[in-house]
C-alpha cells in the first residue's frame, strides 16, 4: 500500500487501469510485479486463470479430462500470450526463471515489489509480516478480449478435502464426525486457533482473522466458479509439459509453440486412456 501511496495510484478494477499501473511502476524503476519461476508451477497460477478467461467451460472440461484433451481452442494461445505479454513488457522484472515464489514473497513483503499474485489461504502471511495496514487486495482484472463463458464469474483456486475410505469398517461414524468438523461454529473455531482458512460462507470474519483476510474471503463470495490449479487439474504428463514450456516462453518461445507442446503431451496423453 505504502508503494501505492507514495505514487497516487489508484487500485486497478480493468485490465487497461492495471497495465497503467504497470507502466507507471516500471517508468519509475519499481518492479510491478513480484514473480519467481524457478520451481515451474507459479506460471501455472497466471495460465490457469487466463485459460479460464478465454477457454469456454465446456471445452475447458473436455480437454482437462485426460481421455479428451486437444487444447486446440484459440483461447488457450492468448491465454498464453497475455501471461506472456506481462513479462515481455517488463513487469515481471528481470531473471524471473532464477527466482522462485518464496524469495520473491519475501521480497513483495519487505516493500520491494509493488503487487503479487497470491492465494487468500496465504495473507495471514503478508499479516504477520507488513501488518493489517500494510497491504491490500484486488480482484484479477478480467484481461481485453476476454471471451470465455465464465470470463468474470471465475477465479483459480482450490482446496484440500475430506474423504472417507470406501473400506472403512465405521462409514457412518466418519461421515458423522466429518460433519461436525465442518459445522459453521467448528469451522469458525478452526480459523481463530489454527489460521486455517474454512469454506463456510461466512466462517472468516474479523472475529476469527483480521480485517482484510475477513474482506477477501468476503469479495470472493462474488465469484460463481473455481478454476482448479492447472498443474492439479489435469494429467501430470501435460501438466509438466506446459510448465517447461512456459518457463522457455519466458526466455523467448512463443506461446503458439507452448501450445504446440501441450497439444502433442495431450495427445499422447489422449491415446493412452482410450
Amino acid at each position: 500500500k505504502q508503494v501505492f501511496a507514495d505514487n497516487n495510484l489508484d487500485v486497478p478494477t480493468t485490465w487497461d487501469e492495471f497495465i497503467d499501473v504497470c507502466d507507471t511502476l516500471k517508468n519509475k524503476e519499481i518492479t510491478p510485479i513480484a514473480f519467481g519461476n524457478s520451481d515451474k508451477w507459479y506460471t501455472m497460477w497466471y495460465v490457469g486463470q487466463f485459460n479460464a478467461n478465454f477457454v469456454n467451460k465446456d471445452v475447458r472440461t473436455a480437454d482437462y479430462n485426460p481421455s479428451s484433451g486437444t487444447f486446440t481452442d484459440e483461447g488457450y494461445v492468448k491465454a498464453v500470450q497475455t501471461f506472456l505479454d506481462l513479462n515481455d513488457a517488463g513487469y515481471l522484472g528481470k531473471n524471473v526463471n532464477s527466482k522462485d515464489y518464496y524469495q520473491v514473497r519475501e521480497e513483495f513483503a519487505a516493500g520491494k515489489q509493488a503487487m503479487i499474485l497470491d492465494a487468500t489461504s496465504q495473507f495471514s502471511f503478508y499479516t504477520g509480516a507488513m501488518g493489517e495496514d500494510g497491504y491490500g487486495y484486488f480482484k484479477i482484472p478480467i484481461p481485453d478480449g476476454a471471451t470465455g463463458d465464465e470470463a468474470s464469474t471465475i477465479v483459480t483456486g482450490g482446496s484440500e478435502n475430506y474423504a472417507i475410505s470406501a473400506e472403512t469398517k465405521h462409514p457412518d461414524e466418519a461421515v458423522k464426525f466429518l460433519k461436525f468438523l465442518t459445522k459453521k461454529a467448528q469451522a469458525e473455531k478452526q480459523t481463530k486457533e489454527t489460521g486455517l482458512p474454512n469454506a463456510i460462507i461466512g466462517g472468516i470474519t474479523e472475529d476469527n482473522s483480521d480485517a482484510v483476510i475477513a474482506a477477501a474471503y468476503k469479495t470472493s463470495e462474488d465469484y460463481n466458479a473455481i478454476a482448479e490449479w492447472l498443474d492439479q487439474c489435469v494429467d501430470g504428463n501435460v501438466s509438466n509439459t506446459y510448465m517447461a514450456s512456459l518457463q522457455e516462453a519466458l526466455d523467448g518461445k512463443s506461446a503458439e509453440d507452448v501450445m504446440a507442446d501441450v497439444q502433442k503431451a495431450a495427445k499422447e496423453v489422449a491415446d493412452a486412456n482410450k
